[in-house]
């Protein structure tokens, strides 16, 4: 029988030294074993509870907590740290703390005789996650200094002398970057954020606290995926206190996120991005940052048109809601459940962004699953937008009333940009397409490849063959193009120069054309994401990359200005290839924090966060890809590092005021190999994203730490807490404000 091993920890008096008292640490605790109790009886599962609270709630003992009773977890169960107290932050000053904390600046708990950093809380996580232990830290704190214009306490304590030194000789003695994160992590707030208390039926609590168990505690949320929680926790939160912004880690599909809080089976992953009811009404917490409407722009906001089809629409995904308190099994058709489950687990995709370099393109979710609603179901539960900020879209209701306690998957349903032109062509010569039934067979499953079984948004196919073909927009320059050559028994998808996408795909069967129409929505899902811009940014090139040699350290930083390609050559030892190793850096020239991410978009067509997965960079600081590890360009499996041969990467570094969600930026490899449908084809909610994408590839070559062979994950690095979620945004601020765009070519040969 799974058992949950659970660590509650709770400080309101502090006897070290003369912090602020707290009024609900106690409370949260208290409240989190109730629940905790009552959830494990409902569920037959086993529960092994321990509580520090005020002076016992030592580093020591904290420690202690996290090795020897979480040591007694075993592969299967579920471990649990809840934290609340105060958090601090200190100057990073070594060097090894400025590797791992772009900041500048350590977070850490306060415990009752002193701190312990949340690097060193990520590793002992981690060494429990990694023998098979479903881990989570709650962490109900602050994470910033500084002052606040709110009313309510907060749980924020001023650094200590002696404090700074005991977070450095912490940051020392850990390893390397040690990979993927595999803790899931929910977090009050952001790194730059204080998290609040207030009064609630007569006792102190945390805002954070209250408003998860809150949800925890409502049936609506029986076997709802801890994405799912996240979100109504975080439009509850904000309800109280718009300055701050609850936040999860790591938000990768089919990660710890997409499971239950305390493990086990729920209701498979759902879409990524969800409908919710925020301060201002119901929101999608996706926006023009993510390639929504016109991409931002310099301001907040950004008004898009709600008449016809150029307007941006959603679909909620799933099966018709209950009554809220109908008497329903969780996860049942009706259920009140975020979600219903399905006899088949749906796979989430990412969200795309823009189709050329100029007009970002949309952010898009997926989570259709088999057994879901159809599309004509579906259509009494729309959504459209008619304000997109830069991290979230408001919306108008359709014919039908959400219940403001819930949270609901969603889907685009109408596509207001421009798609990529696609051409299907009998190939010329004796090979051609014969008496025309691969074209047709083609064309059938390109009618069917978008929302409802209806065609693609991303795809503008051109009526007619051949010379004959015809666009259905004017040709736009600049604008993808994707030529399906037609031959008898298989399909070569080349560029407008006639070089191929990839190589030629099987087309005589009704399964092979769904398949070429999944691969046509993949490429152009990818290319919207290398070419994510925002013309209209007034932040210029606040960030520069610069790229070392790992192995000369003489050698002068290469910066990378995004217009000349970077050419990676092996080198040739005499035991063979040795692949090229870089230090990658990102400075930050600006006198005031920004947000980054750094994707890689590989020549596989896959998109992953791995190097830097997003946080912020202290003013005239520098972020380190990997924490400072040497990044490999090996090539691809399958390809033999022989003269002539290759690889490319393109690396996209997104830069904002604010945080952005990473989540719609991640994308996997082209999976030539996994079967598509025309079932499969039909049930695609949009033609943004994948409705089953494959599992990640195993240990495909992408850019990563020595040795990693290219690790599948794509976010979220032990520790490394600064990326924080999808919804984060300075006290001061009250959302992503401006961002850019920059790509970068990389080349690795072999000469």
């Amino acid at each position: 029988m799974p058992t949950v091993h659970a660590l509650l920890v709770g400080i309101d008096d502090y006897p070290a030294r003369s912090l602020p008292r707290l009024a609900g640490c106690r409370n949260d605790i208290r409240a989190a074993g109730e629940w905790l109790r009552a959830r494990t009886a409902a569920r037959g599962t086993g529960l092994r509870l321990r509580e520090l609270v005020d002076g016992a709630a030592t580093v020591e003992a904290v420690v202690a907590g996290l090795t020897g009773h979480f040591g007694g977890a075993a592969e299967g169960d579920t471990a649990l740290l809840w934290f609340s107290g105060h958090g601090t932050d200190l100057p990073a000053s070594g060097p090894d703390e400025l590797l791992k904390e772009p900041t500048g600046r350590c977070q850490a708990l306060v415990c009752a005789d002193g701190t312990l950093p949340d690097k060193r809380l990520g590793a002992l996580l981690e060494a429990v996650a990694a023998r098979g232990v479903h881990t989570v830290a709650v962490l109900d704190c602050c994470y910033a200094g500084g002052g606040t214009r709110e009313v309510l306490p907060v749980r924020y304590a001023p650094p200590a002398p002696g404090w700074a030194r005991a977070a450095a000789r912490d940051l020392a003695a850990l390893p390397g970057h040690p990979g993927p994160q595999r803790h899931l992590l929910l977090a009050a707030g952001r790194l730059d954020q204080l998290a609040h208390e207030d009064e609630f039926d007569g006792r102190t609590r945390g805002l954070f606290s209250h408003a998860l168990l809150d949800v925890l505690g409502n049936g609506a949320y029986d076997g709802a995926s801890s994405r799912e929680v996240m979100a109504a926790t975080h439009a509850r939160v904000q309800r109280g206190s718009t300055a701050q912004h609850p936040v999860l880690l790591p938000q990768r599909p089919g990660g710890p996120a997409d499971a239950p809080l305390l493990g086990g089976a729920g209701a498979g992953p759902r879409a990524p991005h969800l409908l919710r009811l925020g301060v201002d009404g119901w929101e999608i917490d996706a926006g023009a940052a993510h390639g929504l409407g016109g991409g931002g722009g310099t301001g907040d906001t950004e008004a898009v048109g709600a008449a016809g089809a150029g307007g941006t629409c959603f679909a909620v995904v799933g099966a018709e809601p209950a009554a809220p308190g109908a008497d329903q099994a969780p996860g049942s058709a009706a259920a009140p459940g975020p979600a219903a489950a399905s006899s088949t687990a749906a796979v989430p995709a990412t969200a795309s962004v823009p189709a050329t370099a100029s007009v970002p393109a949309t952010a898009a979710v997926s989570g259709a699953v088999p057994g879901a609603v159809s599309g004509a179901a579906a259509g009494r539960r729309t959504l459209r937008a008619h304000e997109i900020r830069a991290d979230r879209t408001l919306v108008r209701l359709e014919g039908w009333e959400p219940d403001p306690e819930r949270t609901y998957p969603v889907t685009l349903s109408a596509l207001a940009l421009p798609p990529a032109e696609v051409t299907v062509e009998p190939a010329a010569g004796p090979a051609g397409a014969g008496d025309g039934r691969p074209v047709r067979l083609l064309r059938e499953a390109l009618a069917h490849a978008g929302p409802g079984g209806g065609p693609s948004p991303l795809l503008a196919v051109a009526s007619g063959t051949g010379e004959a073909a015809v666009p259905r927009q004017p040709p736009a320059q600049g604008r993808l193009l994707l030529r399906v050559l037609v031959r008898e028994g298989s399909a070569e998808v080349v560029r407008r120069d006639g070089s191929a996408f990839v190589p030629p795909l099987p087309l005589a069967t009704t399964d092979d054309a769904a398949r070429v129409a999944a691969c046509l929505v993949h490429l152009v899902h990818w290319d919207r994401i290398r070419c994510l811009d925002n013309p209209l940014s007034a932040l210029g090139s606040p960030v520069r990359v610069e790229i070392a040699p790992a192995d000369d350290r003489t050698a002068p930083p290469r910066p990378g200005d995004g217009v000349r390609e970077l050419v990676c050559p092996y080198t040739r030892t005499a035991h063979g290839y040795r692949p090229p190793r870089l230090h990658i850096r990102l400075h930050n020239r600006t006198h005031r924090k920004l947000w980054c991410v750094l994707l890689d978009l590989t020549d596989s067509y896959r998109s992953h966060a791995m190097l830097f997965p997003g946080d912020f960079i202290g003013p005239r600081g520098t972020g380190h890809a990997l924490d400072g590890a040497p990044v490999e360009l090996s090539l691809p499996a399958g390809r033999e590092p022989r003269p002539g041969a290759g690889a490319r990467d393109w690396l996209k570094l997104v830069v904002a005021e604010g945080e952005l969600n990473t989540l719609p930026f991640l994308l996997d490899a082209w999976d030539p190999g996994v079967p598509a449908g025309r079932s499969a084809a039909r049930q695609s909610p949009d033609g943004v994203l994948r409705l089953a994408p494959p599992p990640p590839a195993a240990r495909g070559r992408d850019l990563g730490p020595v040795g990693s062979a290219g690790a599948s994950g794509s976010e979220g690095t032990v520790g490394s807490w600064g990326s924080w979620g999808s919804w984060g945004s300075a006290v001061d601020d009250p959302g992503p404000g401006d961002w850019t765009a920059t790509t970068l070519s990389l080349r690795t040969l072999v000469p």
